[in-house]
């Protein structure tokens, strides 16, 4: 019952008979670096409860299709933050990510590489309540 289907595709490249691209090349779909820094802070216990933050950036090199004359996708930095309370089994939480709404695009995956960006996730953050038993 229902439909039942696959798909996929295949494909190979030969850069041999691109001009200037002939024998070995270098892979510049992944980023030659990837860095982060963090810090991490939480208070000692209070009557109240405790309280603690996270402050971060991840910096990603440029990247390229793989193609002669690609286009290329400069570096970026992406900077991370989230805070905490916790007062008894209660705990608050606040996560934003690409805290300054940094806008960058990053090469399409698979056989769309050299076809298609993708623009990288804007400012997101989300509220988490939480409770322990």
């Amino acid at each position: 019952p229902g439909a039942n289907a696959y798909g996929g595709s295949y494909v190979v490249w030969s850069f041999a008979s691109l001009p200037g691209r002939g024998g070995d090349y270098a892979y510049t779909l992944i980023p030659k670096s990837v860095v982060s820094l963090y810090g991490a802070y939480t208070s000692k216990a209070y009557d109240w409860g405790q309280a603690g933050a996270t402050l971060g950036v991840s910096h990603v090199s440029r990247t390229a299709g793989t193609v002669q004359n690609a286009v290329r996708y400069p570096a970026y930095s992406v900077v991370n933050g989230s805070a905490h309370v916790t007062r008894g089994p209660y705990t608050a939480e606040l996560n934003v990510d690409n805290l300054f709404d940094k806008f960058h695009f990053t090469p399409d995956a698979d056989t769309y590489a050299n076809l298609g960006a993708l623009p990288g996730k804007g400012r997101e953050w989300r509220v988490t309540l939480k409770r322990t038993f």
